[in-house]
């Protein structure tokens, strides 16, 4: 949820007030741990109290945070700030046992980070245990000269399920035009596939409001193994990029790994290659995205033709859950260098009989191009099964 407020600044208060702030913030922090329970008697369900407390102990942990930066001057040193921050809100540095069934409004935490930069901005990210998961908040301050002023407030919106907070996994980055890049899961009981969420700000500027300008939101599958919980965010010196791991249209695969690269200038964030790994990956991706997006990863001399081989072909085999196919061989080309071709196996809804499409795809320095989509083998592709499954 992005808070569009205005830029946020204050004179300068005592940590008296601060300290006031924080126990303000523990006695919502308490009215949430005590709220009753939802009637559906999950954990994954809130009740309409448990809705209302969160929402009231996310308004005071922001004030508190608010409060703690209006008594700091520009030197603010972050690990120092944390100490006292976590002091005021009665954080406990012991971690629950791993096993610990958790409820609404355990083991907050607060991290706080800042650049080398002198003007950089500074993080806050404050969360706190919910069933099965947790839920963070983040919060980010410039200095104007006199004051730390707030230009991001990120959270999410209400939720009745556990899977609408910002949990699982929780990373962010400033990236080099100064937006602001925030990655998150969303935490469940019962299965490790997940949604994540990405999305891209502009932080408040002077009288300008904060702003999103771009979001994404997919399924994915979180790893409890991976200290990233199977989820990286990087900042790169022109955009962003996500790895991760979601669901192929070949169910029989399971998984793949997905690469969301985004050019970011000023306002726009443009998807760009690499997409996939390997080659069945990229097909796989390019025919799932959306037309505007495969026309840009296919040959521009070919383009009009696949993407109708495309939209035949997707709503050809799909049935109320999707797109029903497998993936067959992939083998080299002998017809061009980094020549690739990509079977696909259909299952029409319409009959039992097998049909077969064949995509062909040249690798690039940084990616893939489509050169083609045909019910016919490319007879020059007889290499070895480079996949074999």
């Amino acid at each position: 949820m992005l808070l569009a407020a205005p830029t946020f600044a204050w004179a300068a208060s005592s940590c008296v007030d601060a300290d006031v702030a924080g126990h303000t913030a523990i006695e919502a922090q308490h009215r949430l741990q005590h709220a009753p329970k939802s009637k559906d008697g999950d954990d994954e369900t809130l009740s309409a109290q448990q809705r209302t407390a969160t929402r009231d102990f996310k308004d005071a942990l922001v004030r508190a945070i608010d409060t703690r930066l209006a008594c700091s001057d520009a030197h603010a040193e972050p690990a120092a700030l944390q100490r006292a921050l976590e002091a005021s809100l009665g954080v406990v540095k012991t971690p629950p046992p791993a096993n610990a069934s958790g409820g609404f409004g355990q083991a907050v935490s607060v991290e706080i980070t800042r650049g080398a930069d002198p003007k950089a901005l500074v993080f806050v990210r404050a969360g706190y245990g919910i069933p099965c998961g947790d839920d963070n908040l983040l919060v980010a301050y410039a200095w104007d000269g006199a004051t730390w002023r707030r230009v991001l407030r990120w959270q999410s919106d209400d939720y009745a399920k556990i899977s609408g907070a910002f949990g699982d996994t929780f990373q962010y980055e400033t990236l080099p035009g100064g937006q602001i890049a925030v990655a998150h899961g969303g935490p469940w009981c019962s299965s490790r596939w997940r949604n994540f969420g990405l999305d891209v700000f502009a932080p408040a500027n002077g009288a300008q409001r904060q702003r999103k300008l771009f979001h994404l939101d997919h399924s994915y599958a979180a790893d409890f193994d991976a200290a990233d919980d199977g989820l990286t965010l990087k900042a790169r010196p022109d955009g962003v990029e996500v790895r991760t791991t979601i669901s192929p249209l070949d169910a029989d695969l399971i998984q793949r790994k997905v690469i969301y690269r985004y050019r970011v200038s000023g306002d726009t964030v443009e998807r760009i290659q690499p997409i996939a790994l390997n080659g069945r990956d990229f097909v796989d991706e390019w025919l799932v995205v959306d037309d505007a997006h495969a026309r840009n990863w296919s040959d521009p001399d070919a383009a009009d033709g696949l993407l109708k081989a495309r939209h035949a072909l997707v709503s050809g085999v799909k049935d109320e859950n999707g797109p029903v196919l497998n993936y067959g061989p992939v083998r080299a080309c002998s017809s061009g260098k980094d020549r690739y071709q990509v079977e696909i196996d259909l299952q029409s809804r319409k009959s039992d009989h097998a049909d077969a499409r064949y995509g062909v795809i040249h690798q690039e320095r940084n990616g893939f191009t489509m050169l083609a989509l045909s019910d016919k083998a490319d007879p020059t592709c007889k290499g070895a099964n480079l996949m074999p499954r």
